[in-house]
């Protein structure tokens, strides 16, 4: 077996492993809808988790109660999983935030596994307030996203959005926006 595969496996027992618990916090999180800038459940319950599993985690990051960033690995190289939590007024996790929490769980497990191996750090962004508060927006003018290459939960089967490492000749481009090299980072250009 290639060392790829064996790290794909590995990587999907750890996820296999943890099933049911990653199940368990998303019904959890669902059944206890919090509005933006108000998960304090839902984010403390996201960041146990991490911690549980070997996180180093920092709660209330950037100046905000209910965001969290938990890190593991020491690579040069610093890859951020998104994850959201918070619900809709009146209607709750209609948007499936209590599934996009857990998914991003699960890549952190599987993640934290290879961090060493691949030389990369992994930083799990528990991001407050997506439906209408602007929490990555807040996190982002304060410095929390601060990675090579940012993949939010939706999107983790498709090209990442921002790397260090573009493909040459081309720039990266993230959902229209032209990004431009900066202190060693791709960030997005105003023109």
């Amino acid at each position: 077996m290639t060392a790829a595969a064996s790290a794909k496996e590995a990587a999907a027992r750890s996820i296999t492993g943890t099933e049911a618990s990653l199940l368990e916090l998303s019904r959890l999180i669902h059944a206890n809808p919090e509005l933006g800038f108000e998960e304090e459940r839902s984010s403390g319950w996201c960041a146990d988790f991490l911690d549980t599993h070997g996180y180093s985690v920092e709660r209330g990051t950037c100046d905000l109660d209910t965001a969290f960033a938990a890190t593991a690995g020491s690579g040069p190289l610093t890859i951020a999983i998104c994850a959201e939590y918070d619900a809709l007024p009146g209607i709750g996790h209609a948007c499936g935030h209590n599934v996009i929490a857990s998914a991003a769980m699960g890549a952190a497990l599987a993640l934290a596994l290879l961090a060493d191996d691949l030389g990369i750090t992994v930083r799990i962004l528990g991001t407050p307030a997506e439906e209408g508060g602007g929490g990555k927006i807040l996190m982002l003018e304060r410095g929390c996203h601060a990675v090579d290459l940012a993949q939010s939960e939706a999107k983790l089967s498709r090209q990442p959005c921002a790397t260090s490492r573009p493909p040459a000749p081309l720039a990266p481009r993230c959902h229209g926006l032209t990004l431009r090299r900066m202190s060693g980072r791709w960030l997005p250009s105003e023109s």
